[in-house]
């Protein structure tokens, strides 16, 4: 059985991987302070997660009014962290975990998402390009959910 937030009904890239035994959960994000957590267990054991810091911006320009149509202005979050373990990698699970995040950030108002690319950059490079980000450098990549 596959539980995925409000993804239940998403079927896993791959999907003829999973065994019939495994139940995969993602659980609501835990909030502390300006950091969101994502989890994601298989039968009940933790198997990756994921973690937002929300990217703290200046609400004034420099004559002090505010521009609210100024993308520096809206919600941001930066991805600091989505990890699997390496048994359960190549099954699509990190896929889901990424949408499960962004989901949460369009329902919850957050208009940008971003992050750094570390390890092994080209394959990485292509996995957010196919999941919708925009590479923004070798190694910045950036969401917009607005």
């Amino acid at each position: 059985m596959i539980t995925f937030g409000h993804l239940s009904e998403l079927r896993i890239p791959n999907g003829d991987l999973l065994q019939a035994s495994e139940h995969f959960e993602v659980l609501p994000p835990l909030e502390h302070g300006a950091r969101l957590y994502f989890q994601v267990f298989c039968n009940g054991m933790p198997i990756g997660h994921a973690r937002l810091e929300k990217v703290e911006r200046s609400t004034y320009s420099d004559n002090r009014v505010l521009n609210l149509f100024d993308a520096r202005h809206c919600p941001t979050f930066a991805l600091k962290m989505i990890q699997v373990s390496q048994t359960y990698r190549n099954r699509g699970i990190g896929t889901v975990l990424l949408k499960e995040i962004l989901h949460y950030c369009k329902h919850h108002n957050i208009h940008r998402v971003t992050g750094e690319i570390k390890g092994e950059t080209t394959v990485l490079r292509d996995w957010y390009r196919r999941n919708g980000f925009a590479i923004v450098s070798d190694s910045r990549i950036e969401f917009r959910l607005a």
